[in-house]
């Protein structure tokens, strides 16, 4: 019989509710509390009309009834002003009551609600109850279940009172999690300080960035520091929508023109260029966006081009010419007084056979001048120009003419007896300037003016075959003899006679090849699980050469080039054997070259396969005073409660009700799944029909079973163990009959194994009637090659009984029993033993006479409990025999 120990069990049942669509919320009244009738009410007792926004008095709604930062540009989400406690009320205790406005969302923490120092002192402040959260690191509040998939540009709201003058709201954490676990911090403006701060002036904050769209999300409010108290009241999220920019017409357009770009609806404008009107006219090129009510629009991008290159012709008409320069008004005398007649203008190619490219046409003035348009295309390129006039031949210019600026000028009236001479080049630029020597031959741009289709790129004064581009750029082919050796070398522009001349000149640098220092960006896979195989990695970075080397923690690795940007290396398996990291880097060699920094490889530690574990309730294991289940409401579920997909790493033993519970929460933190067989179950194996049937499960656990197996139900655990299941038997003292049938869990594990229709004694052993307590130490003596007494969980050295049984084993029946541990004093053979092994089949079996070793002391504390499972080695002991019974170790 356990020795009575008194527990005492809180636990907290966490429930996770989801936004349902039939309760989503209006865009102003509250879920499932307020009828379009009621929304009269709030108003009237916020001081506010129907048409006045309770967070920004100064903002009226479109339509009437939204709240928002703007009725056109957000959707109100959720709200919640607490309620009205009748007094001081735990979180939890007023969720239960359907305190909180919004049944549709889960309330919780450890903070209380009351409803002294009500909110006040901003517009829309609810009064009455408020959420306080006193100066105790941890005290929090958590609103879960809001649904915000799909939705942009979150904001929450609340109001928000402070005990203390110096307080500024730094230490109250406000914090959102799509999860429920894992939560990020927010960020809100500071509180003010000093002199009539505190006490029972309040204020109201918005957070404008930060919040997830999540079908989950949680909004927690969460004491950090030890100073000052808070209250929190009037909590608000809404979707901001951002505004938009429509534009009149095309936002591409030529010089001259322009485009009306219009925002969204709004109260207040503000635009990139300091208009503060709704529409705006854009006549310059720029990126414009608009601020509409404190949000800003996306940006519209505006692009004004220059479409054309103007001539400016002077020229006289034969025949119209009247002297003094002037000419008659030909085109309409008495409508158009000072306009001569119109032409056309050509601009043909400089090289034969002088191909007609641009032509246009326009008037020219009694003065002889008038102005040609041409397209855009024209800018830094030389052409001849020719004139055409109805009266007369053709006239073309003596030389090419350049359109070196988008405005350029030709007088025909001023006669030219010059000889056309080429011009000087001017040389300003080329690319590349340097070359590495050893390089290939490449094509060298060289940029300038006044060049012409005979011009030539020199390389220290000898010529380089030359392609003209237009006048203000040339190619030439630079020869790879002439950059074989480091030095430098002078590059100008030759144009031959008439005239003509050589440019000036620019060095070309050519330099001792040097290797790079390489940059590793990343690498490929990243990780491995420890005893994989070996691998190819792939590096990807910059700066990589034909002798570039990976290496492995400073060890070259066997190293392929396969690009300036990717490596690939093979990674033998000894390089992955055991868990750890390993740098990877590159190394280019000397002249220059160097290490790359480092990027971490992580092996990881070979992760088992998930195992499932049932744990029997069909055979009166709560019956009387005992409690060896690993949880239990008001029976027994077959699915222990709350989920264990909650569990995580840090989850308490007290997270399920039962003796058991430990053992169970250690098996799911570890990746396995366990259930328990209620005790309306049954006991089956190959039975289809039965969702829990042992061949769905890889070890069945049964601790201290009180009703006798049935012929039926043994054979079951017989044929589960022979084809490969894992049996953990557990039994307790001689007498120790909880339901008073008769039969104790000593008699009853003997009669599996001595009356079933399979196998006579299949484990090779039996429980001796005995009832002994003592702590024992008498470990097998090869105990260190054991994986139960030296397995994964760490080392077994001992073992406490309190009022149990002993163990015989006969290798005889069984040729693979093993006794583990014995009582003091005893030989390690065949009696006094207190826990053992076997095999059976492809099955495995664990025994062990005593049930106070794996209670964990809190269950039912109506129960006699005993916290034996964090005593000794006793958790080391039962969960390195759970993950050899399922195999994994």
């Amino acid at each position: 019989m356990n020795r009575l120990k008194k527990s005492v069990l809180y636990l907290i049942l966490a429930f996770v509710v989801g936004l349902n669509p039939s309760n989503a919320f209006s865009p102003y009244l509250n879920n499932n509390k307020v009828s379009s009738s009621e929304s009269k009410i709030d108003l009237d007792r916020m001081n506010l009309s129907e048409n006045q926004n309770p967070y920004n008095p100064s903002l009226d709604f479109l339509p009437k009834g939204l709240i928002g930062v703007n009725a056109l540009l957000s959707t109100t989400v959720f709200t919640e002003t607490i309620g009205t406690p009748g007094a001081t009320t735990l979180i939890p205790a007023y969720e239960t009551a359907n305190g909180f406005d919004n049944d549709g969302y889960t309330m919780s923490g450890s903070a209380d609600v009351r409803a002294t120092t009500p909110s006040t002192g901003y517009a829309g402040a609810s009064g009455s109850g408020n959420v306080f959260i006193t100066n105790t690191v941890g005290k929090n509040f958590i609103i879960s279940g809001i649904n915000t998939s799909g939705l942009t540009n979150l904001q929450l709201s609340f109001g928000i009172n402070k005990s203390s003058l110096t307080g500024d709201g730094s230490d109250l954490l406000v914090q959102v999690s799509t999860n429920g676990t894992a939560y990020t911090n927010l960020t809100f403006p500071a509180l003010p300080t000093g002199n009539g701060t505190a006490g029972s002036t309040w204020n109201y904050r918005t957070i404008t960035t930060g919040i997830p769209a999540s079908a989950t999300l949680s909004i927690q409010f969460k004491q950090n520091g030890t100073t000052t108290q808070y209250r929190i009241d009037d909590i608000k999220l809404v979707s901001v929508s951002p505004p938009t920019i429509t534009a009149s017409g095309p936002t591409t357009f030529c010089t001259g023109g322009s485009v009306t770009l219009t925002a969204s609806a709004g109260s207040t404008y503000l635009w990139s260029n300091g208009a503060t009107t709704q529409s705006i006219v854009a006549t310059n090129s720029g990126s414009y966006t608009v601020t509409v009510d404190g949000v800003v629009s996306a940006p519209t991008v505006v692009t004004v081009n220059s479409c054309f290159n103007t001539l400016n012709l002077k020229a006289f008409i034969q025949g119209f010419y009247l002297g003094g320069g002037l000419q008659q008004a030909v085109l309409d005398p008495v409508s158009l007084p000072t306009v001569c007649d119109s032409v056309t203008v050509e601009l043909h190619s400089t090289t034969s056979p002088f191909a007609l490219l641009y032509t246009t046409k326009n008037v020219l003035a009694t003065n002889g001048t008038g102005s040609f348009l041409f397209p855009s295309a024209t800018l830094g390129n030389s052409y001849y120009v020719v004139i055409h006039h109805r009266n007369s031949i053709e006239t073309w210019s003596k030389l090419p003419i350049t359109f070196s600026t988008s405005s350029v000028s030709l007088d025909l009236s001023v006669p030219d007896n010059s000889i056309p001479n080429n011009p000087t080049p001017t040389l300003t630029g080329i690319n590349p300037s340097s070359a590495v020597a050893g390089s290939s031959s490449f094509t060298l741009t060289v940029s300038g003016s006044s060049f012409i289709s005979g011009s030539i790129v020199k390389w220290n004064g000898t010529a380089l075959t030359t392609t003209f581009v237009n006048a203000s750029q040339l190619t030439a082919v630079v020869p790879a003899t002439n950059i074989s050796a480091a030095g430098s070398a002078t590059v100008t522009v030759f144009n031959p006679t008439p005239g003509g001349g050589t440019s000036a000149g620019i060095t070309f640098t050519i330099s001792v090849p040097v290797n790079p220092t390489p940059i590793l960006t990343g690498i490929n896979p990243s990780s491995a699980v420890a005893g994989s195989s070996s691998f190819t990695l792939t590096v990807s970075g910059s700066s990589f050469i034909s002798g570039s080397i990976v290496k492995w923690n400073g060890t070259a690795l066997t190293t392929t080039f396969v690009n300036a940007s990717q490596l690939t290396a093979v990674v033998p398996a000894t390089n992955i054997s055991t868990a750890g990291t390993a740098t990877v880097t590159v190394f280019n060699p000397t002249p220059g070259g160097g290490t790359s920094s480092g990027i971490n490889f992580t092996i990881t530690s070979a992760v088992p396969t998930a195992k499932k574990f049932l744990f029997d309730a069909t055979k009166a294991e709560t019956a009387g005073n005992a409690d060896w289940v690993i949880d239990q409401d008001a029976s027994v579920p077959r699915f222990p409660t709350p989920t264990q997909a909650n569990i995580t790493s840090t989850t308490s033993e007290t997270y399920w009700t039962g003796a058991l519970s430990s053992w169970g929460i250690a098996l799911v933190k570890k990746g396995h799944t366990v259930e328990s067989l209620p005790s309306s179950g049954s006991i089956t194996y190959g039975n289809s029909s039965n969702a829990q049937d042992l061949s769905n499960y890889d070890v069945f656990v049964v601790d201290e079973p009180n009703i006798v197996f049935t012929a039926a139900e043994k054979t079951a655990i017989i044929q589960f163990v022979n084809n490969g299941g894992g049996l953990m038997m557990i039994a307790d003292h001689t007498i120790s009959d909880r339901n008073n049938d008769g039969w104790d869990s000593p008699d009853i594990w003997n009669d599996l194994m001595t009356n079933n229709s399979i196998q006579s004694n299949p484990f090779g052993f039996s429980i001796d009637l005995t009832n002994v307590t003592e702590v024992s130490g008498n470990i097998l003596s090869t105990w260190t090659t054991n994986t139960i007494l030296n397995g994964s969980e760490g080392a077994v050295t001992q073992l406490e009984f309190n009022n149990g049984a002993t163990i015989t084993t006969n290798t005889t029946a069984n040729a693979n029993v093993k006794g583990l541990i014995w009582q003091t004093g005893f030989t390690q053979n065949s009696t006094h033993a207190m826990c053992a092994t076997s095999t059976y089949g492809t099955g495995r079996v664990f025994v062990v006479t005593d049930s106070s070793p794996m209670d964990d002391g809190t269950g039912n504390p109506a129960d006699n409990l005993f916290p034996g499972w964090t005593s000794f080695s006793h958790s080391k002991l039962f969960m390195n025999a759970s993950l050899w019974l399922a195999k994994i170790q």
